[in-house]
């Protein structure tokens, strides 16, 4: 938990991100703060223990935002 928090609220990228060319950014566009790093890996921990289903809404919904996200006030954006 400590690397995805670390790495979300110093840069947004984790070193996977960085490989594929994505961010985290907060609702504002604005970088994460640590609070909502905290959020957000809480998330993923909840995305991972349901087998996943916490990645759903990012598959059905208009803007493709996982629970991770929506619980933390962010989303992952393409890096240009």
């Amino acid at each position: 938990g400590g690397y995805l928090i670390v790495f979300t609220a110093a840069s947004g990228q984790t070193i996977g991100k960085m490989l594929t060319g994505i961010r985290v950014v907060g609702d504002d566009g604005n970088g994460v703060d640590a609070s909502s790093a905290v959020l957000r890996a809480a998330g993923c921990a909840a995305s991972v223990l349901t087998l996943g289903l916490g990645y759903l809404p990012a598959f059905v919904s208009a803007d493709r935002r996982a629970l991770q996200d929506r619980i933390a006030g962010t989303r992952v954006v393409s890096v240009s």
